[in-house]
């Protein structure tokens, strides 16, 4: 049976009607991503302030790209800045995009029945 992952989007052979990613790194990442709140006392929204993580690229960096960099010891500069068109990158720079486990992940497109979703 062939199922979207709730994780990373991408489709995948499910075992079983109950499957809910295509593997063991999806799972954890959707389950380290997520918030559970408990309380005694109802919550609305207007309640709760939300703050998105913006990340820096300094040493600390906890992007996935970063993290990549440093295990694969690449010498890439990865632009954490407003996003620049192929012309105004350096020679050894690359944009940051999110990716499956950074917080500002947001999914992927995919080509379905004709059209980008």
């Amino acid at each position: 049976m062939i199922q979207n992952c709730e994780q990373c989007g991408l489709e995948y052979d499910a075992k079983r009607s109950t499957s809910r990613f295509c593997g063991d790194k999806c799972k954890v990442s959707f389950n380290r991503n997520k918030v559970t709140v408990t309380t005694d006392n109802p919550v609305t929204l207007s309640d709760v302030t939300l703050t998105r993580h913006t990340y820096t690229g300094g040493s600390d960096c906890g992007c996935g790209m970063c993290k990549n960099k440093v295990v694969n010891k690449s010498s890439k500069i990865i632009n954490h800045g407003p996003w620049k068109s192929a012309s105004e990158l350096k020679e050894n720079e690359i944009n940051r995009v999110p990716i499956p486990g950074d917080v500002d992940y947001e999914g992927c497109m995919k080509f379905e029945g004709g059209a980008w979703c």
